[in-house]
């Protein structure tokens, strides 16, 4: 709401979101008239998983324009994304992100069209039905086919994610116990290093 949009409602697959004054005119290239809330079509969710480390929509904008657009982290969307100076760029951001302990995700897009959406989406829903053991399989694949092609970056996000009151304090106390304390984490190992100096589970000796 702050930067402009404001998120209003999903139903029957339809996305309604609030626009103020600022992004009337951004939103004119995907059909949008300036007139009410926005809304476009949702037709697709890849839902995260540990193994892509992404998730994705596909939406329809009220151009008719088909869109996907992914979320993920670092390791999963820049190596699929086509210009070399942003990659490089972002992940001189995500570095400096990383050593002062922030969690960081990329964004990125790609166009659809018609015929690439209809091949993929039937494929998709089909194996969404499937009841055998492999249909985990065919999604995450799916998934990938959609989500690993000629992407154009659109940024990254970095958030300050605060600890739980006292966790140093306990973790203090469990090591000096005697407790091993060990930490699993997908995230950068400079983020990794920060947060656990943050909460003593390294420390400068």
């Amino acid at each position: 709401r702050a930067l402009g949009l404001e998120f209003l409602r999903l139903a029957e697959n339809q996305m309604q979101l609030g626009v103020s004054k600022v992004f009337t005119d951004l939103l004119g290239p995907f059909g949008y008239n300036g007139s009410g809330p926005f809304q476009a079509e949702l037709l697709d969710v890849c839902e995260f998983d540990n193994v892509r480390k992404r998730m994705s929509v596909l939406l329809r904008m009220p151009s008719g324009e088909i869109l996907l657009y992914v979320k993920g982290a670092d390791s999963s969307i820049l190596p699929h994304v086509l210009e070399q100076e942003a990659k490089e760029q972002c992940d001189s951001h995500l570095l400096t992100f990383a050593r002062q302990g922030l969690r960081t995700l990329c964004l990125a897009e790609r166009v659809l069209s018609e015929e690439e959406f209809q091949d993929w989406h039937s494929r998709f829903k089909e194996a969404k039905a499937m009841i055998t053991e492999d249909r985990a399989d065919l999604i995450h694949d799916l998934s990938n086919e959609l989500e690993t092609k000629r992407l154009k970056l659109l940024g990254a996000t970095a958030i300050d994610d605060k600890l739980q009151e006292e966790v140093p304090e306990t973790i203090e106390q469990l090591r000096q116990a005697g407790v091993r304390v060990w930490v699993l984490t997908g995230d950068k190992v400079d983020t990794a290093i920060s947060i656990a100096m943050s909460c003593k589970l390294l420390t400068e000796e």
